[in-house]
């Protein structure tokens, strides 16, 4: 966002959050209030921050502005917008009950055979070990525990990429079985990674 922007969104929440303010009366505390907004906000667009701050007006209280919850609303709407490699639960929980083994070593064996983003979810391959022994009703009780931590894995996964902590390159890797993972790759093979790169 430019300084104008900045001063815009400011202006606009000392309007909509008039009790907010009264204790920061005088311009100092005002300026040092933006400043503190600026810095927050300065590597988003205008039209993220204003789509965010819409979003978190509504229903608030006019006594305090939480400028992380703003923050939070962006990184909602990126996460929706962004497209990765990643496979959805669906695609996923067939290939954890195929490689759920009784045996551990088994288990261990299979559970080095799966995606990373797979592998982090299921937390180690005793939990393959308890798939394979569990009665089709407890089954139903861990599908739905593997399934929210999938789900953490890939929001964790986007957070990062957004941040710049990962590159497109380990997304696809972390959701690639393994043995298409190297440098040796045939063409058509596991995940095109152009059609997800950010624009």
């Amino acid at each position: 966002m430019t300084t104008e922007e900045i001063i815009k969104l400011f202006t606009m929440v000392q309007m909509d959050f008039p009790k907010a303010f009264e204790q920061a009366n005088t311009k100092e505390k005002q300026l040092l209030l933006a400043e503190s907004w600026r810095a927050d906000f300065k590597n988003h667009s205008w039209q993220e921050v204003y789509e965010a701050y819409r979003q978190y007006k509504h229903g608030m209280s006019q006594y305090a502005v939480d400028p992380g919850r703003i923050q939070a609303g962006i990184y909602q709407q990126l996460e929706k917008s962004v497209q990765l490699p990643q496979p959805p639960f669906e695609e996923v929980w067939p290939r954890i009950l195929k490689a759920a083994r009784y045996d551990p070593r088994q288990a261990k064996a299979e559970f080095a055979k799966l995606p990373e983003n797979i592998q982090k979810a299921l937390g180690g391959h005793s939990r393959l070990v308890e798939i394979g022994r569990a009665y089709e009703e407890d089954l139903k009780w861990i599908k739905k525990s593997i399934q929210k931590e999938y789900s953490d894995v890939l929001a964790e996964e986007k957070l990062m990429l957004m941040d710049g902590r990962i590159s497109i390159d380990t997304v696809q890797k972390q959701n690639t079985l393994p043995m298409y993972r190297d440098d040796k790759i045939a063409p058509g093979i596991g995940f095109d990674v152009k059609q997800f790169e950010m624009k």
